[in-house]
């Protein structure tokens, strides 16, 4: 009878935790549906979760919690293409924000409505569109008689939609409590991006897109986990690989470093670096449809037993309709999958040019500071060009090709004290 009450009181303690974790287990869940959707957008993004302390509990599940939502984002956000970051981040938005479900329909279906029936006065500068949506937005409580307010205060509201950066403008007059992004998305056409994010909500670490560095994604990989990168033009993501694993070690000239061509060669040189705990580059594999399920049983066998230091990197373009996909499920789901497209936005662009050169890089030049000054103009040189490409795909070779030059010539000429560089990639 007492082993029954222990039991019981046991039983009832797990309980009262179990009720305590809900709220971060609840958001582990919704992050894992959204994850698991994204198949829908486009076959490639097949992704799986497999499966420490000292604060007080509420302080606790508010770490884990966070920590969770964050580490689910960066793991999923590197393996999806630019164009499709922004479903992704306002679905986690719209879902861990909990937005009332009406008010999301009015962003979504806000229709331009027709002027015999509610012109738009002719002071508020606003398109039909945009004069619809806002009146759509008035049938919630929280914006009753936005619509009467703006055309009263025209000149007031026009100077709000025409500032630099209205979704981080507070609104005018008594609305200045009120959140932002709901109003601008009806008023500016060119906010869009900008209001479905809701940096409040998420935090920075959710809106601003750096590249993430290949080290860090290298510690998450491992012999049953291998690096996939999916293809895009102009990009060769496995410099990173030959650069990193230079600096650990692994090179042709050490042979413990393969870059085989598929089928038989590769299954050679899987079966040797599971063994001795090499690394092994395939490339394309979508080139060889007919070998990519022995592709997969080769490395569920290679995922037990194998070295510790033993990893695959794999390559394949992304296909262009979800009837021509041919990347087994299997492959997909058990690697970790990484983009390399140029992010949008000059601002990260700049970033994202910057991060391709290391302090060692920086500071290699006998002249530095100039060094230093020109590498930076040819990094905003280079965002502003791939901001606006139309006729020529600039990419990241033609970037660092350019600092070569740069190099090349400040160490040749060392006594130039005006120094002008004109950069023409490609």
């Amino acid at each position: 009878m007492t082993r029954v009450k222990e039991a019981k009181v046991t039983e009832a303690r797990i309980n009262v935790a179990r009720e305590l974790y809900k709220p971060a287990a609840a958001r582990a869940s919704l992050l894992y549906f959204i994850m698991n959707y994204l198949n829908k957008i486009h076959p490639m993004y097949q992704f799986s979760l497999k499966g420490g302390a000292g604060e007080a509990l509420k302080q606790r599940l508010s770490n884990l919690t966070d920590s969770i939502t964050s580490s689910v984002f960066q793991y999923t956000t590197r393996g999806l293409f630019e164009c499709d970051k922004l479903t992704y981040s306002a679905q986690l938005t719209f879902q861990v924000g909990e937005k009332d479900v009406i008010f999301c329909m009015i962003l979504l279906m806000n229709k331009e409505i027709n002027p015999a029936e509610l012109p738009c006065p002719t002071s508020c500068d606003i398109s039909n569109h945009s004069w619809g949506g806002l009146k759509s937005l008035c049938s919630m409580e929280e914006f009753w008689n936005l619509d009467r307010d703006i055309e009263g205060s025209a000149k007031r509201w026009k100077k709000f939609v025409e500032s630099e950066c209205p979704e981080k403008e507070k609104l005018p007059q008594e609305w200045k409590n009120k959140t932002c992004p709901e109003t601008v998305h009806n008023e500016g056409p060119e906010a869009g991006p900008h209001d479905v994010r809701h940096q409040e909500r998420l935090g920075s670490t959710y809106v601003i897109g750096r590249s993430l560095d290949f080290a860090l994604s290298f510690e998450e990989s491992g012999p049953a986990t291998p690096m996939f990168f999916i293809l895009s033009p102009g990009v060769d993501p496995l410099k990173d690989v030959e650069k990193h694993g230079k600096r650990l070690g692994y090179t042709f000239d050490n042979k413990n470093f393969h870059n085989v061509s598929l089928e038989v060669v590769a299954r050679q040189a899987l079966h040797l670096a599971a063994r001795s705990g090499h690394w092994v580059i395939l490339q394309n594999i979508h080139l060889v449809a007919c070998w990519l399920g022995t592709l997969e049983k080769l490395q569920e066998q290679h995922a037990e037993g194998s070295h510790e230091n033993f990893r695959v990197f794999v390559s394949a373009e992304p296909s262009s309709s979800p009837e021509s996909h041919i990347i087994p499920q299997g492959i997909l789901e058990n690697s970790i999958k990484i983009t390399n497209e140029p992010p949008s936005g000059m601002q990260a662009k700049l970033h994202k040019a910057l991060d391709n050169f290391s302090q060692d890089t920086l500071e290699m030049c006998v002249r530095e500071n100039t060094f230093k000054s020109i590498l930076f103009a040819l990094c905003y040189f280079h965002a502003v060009v791939a901001e606006r490409r139309k006729s020529y795909p600039f990419n990241t070779g033609d970037l660092t090709i350019s600092i070569s030059v740069l190099y090349n010539y400040l160490e040749a000429n060392p006594k130039v004290h005006v120094f002008l560089f004109y950069s023409v990639p490609g």
